[in-house]
């Protein structure tokens, strides 16, 4: 199956949000034909990527990696983010138009912008499309001042007229799923938790797996260096009795057969 994954902020540069490059390494190893397609602006670092360091991802993978060049932000909070989303969008747009289809693409739920633009570009290209709602805008936002106001109007505009058209959808948290149903009422979205990557977490620490009854449920330990125990993440009752949904080989496992891709 040819499968393209297109996100602006996720790719096998990134140190955080590895959820699609590492589904991107699952589906190759499947055996799918797999094109990922990012931005050279790296959020976390709010910085881009040098011409060296995207040559060398391109050619450590085993599957195709496109950087779409983008303007930078500083502020996570600001017009200049929306416009650097836009620029994305729309070359994704030009993208997808001027390429032979694929037969599945999967976008994470933000930027509202690329949503919108590859929901349209589905009806001219006939390609099956996936929304792994991970992040909720405007929602996920705290603050709400008058610039939340505007943004508000803005994400809802593109939402409404793109994700009542999708079909299959994955969300990571219940709370997600209240999001999913404001725009598509009729969907069945497959609930797969965020999940961790085990090599990442033992780098920082010896990784404690315990069931806890309390609240009914499943609390991820570490336990550091310092013999201090933290929680790091807990996880609804959703996921009660499965085995550890937690690591990214099982997560993504599940993700791989949503649609029987395996």
């Amino acid at each position: 199956m040819n499968i393209t994954i297109i996100t602006p902020s996720e790719n096998s540069l990134t140190k955080r949000g590895n959820r699609l490059p590492f589904l991107a390494d699952l589906l190759v190893k499947s055996g799918h034909n797999v094109r990922y397609i990012s931005s050279n602006f790296y959020h976390g670092e709010k910085r881009s990527f040098s011409k060296k360091e995207i040559s060398e991802a391109t050619k450590e993978k085993r599957y195709d990696q496109i950087f779409f060049s983008v303007p930078g932000y500083q502020s996570n909070y600001s017009l200049l983010r929306t416009i650097t989303h836009q620029i994305f969008a729309i070359k994704v747009f030009f993208y997808l138009i001027s390429n032979p289809s694929p037969d599945l693409v999967i976008i994470p739920s933000r930027p509202p912008e690329m949503i919108f633009t590859v929901t349209m570009t589905k009806f001219l290209k006939r390609y099956k499309m996936i929304l792994d709602v991970s992040d909720i805008w405007p929602d996920a936002f705290p603050s709400r001042d008058l610039f939340y106001i505007f943004f508000s109007i803005y994400c809802n505009f593109f939402q409404y007229l793109s994700i009542p058209f999708q079909k299959y959808f994955v969300f990571t948290s219940p709370m997600f799923l209240k999001w999913v149903q404001r725009y598509q009422k009729k969907c069945k979205p497959q609930f797969i938790t965020l999940g961790f990557d085990k090599d990442r977490w033992n780098q920082q620490g010896q990784l404690l797996l315990k069931l806890h009854p309390i609240e009914e449920k499943i609390v991820m330990e570490i336990e550091n260096s310092e013999n201090k125990k933290e929680y790091h993440s807990k996880l609804c009752p959703y996921i009660e009795g499965k085995e550890i949904l937690a690591t990214n080989g099982h997560v993504h496992q599940e993700m791989t057969t949503l649609l029987n891709l395996s």
